[in-house]
């Protein structure tokens, strides 16, 4: 949650490897590829950059894990100039929804 922007909740911050890390917990029927999980990277930089504001942290990376109904687990880290820029994108794509919301107002009202 990032007051007035955004809401959402982290499933777990902590230390990992020595860097403070936040981590989002997956399921899903069968293993993903990096290039199919864009939506969780963006969520994840959001996650954290609501962290660092409310809790004046400084979250070095992200760590989406995942598990299968099976018990097949993996895991996909963003840090360094990656996770950066997955912060940039998701103010990106959160500045294009407010202006999309913000033309459909003025539409609907007529001016």
């Amino acid at each position: 949650w990032y007051p007035d922007l955004y809401a959402g909740s982290t499933d777990l911050v902590g230390i990992y490897n020595g860097k403070e890390t936040l981590i989002d917990f997956k399921q899903a029927n069968r293993p993903k590829q990096r290039e199919w999980i864009e939506d969780y990277f963006l969520q994840v930089g959001a996650y954290a950059m609501a962290h660092d504001h409310l809790y004046d942290t400084r979250i070095e990376q992200a760590i989406i894990m995942i598990c299968t109904p099976d018990c097949y687990y993996h895991d996909f880290t963003l840090k360094g100039l990656e996770f950066r820029q997955k912060k940039y994108d998701f103010m990106e794509r959160l500045n294009k929804y407010h202006e999309s919301r913000k033309e459909s107002v003025l539409q609907s009202t007529g001016a």
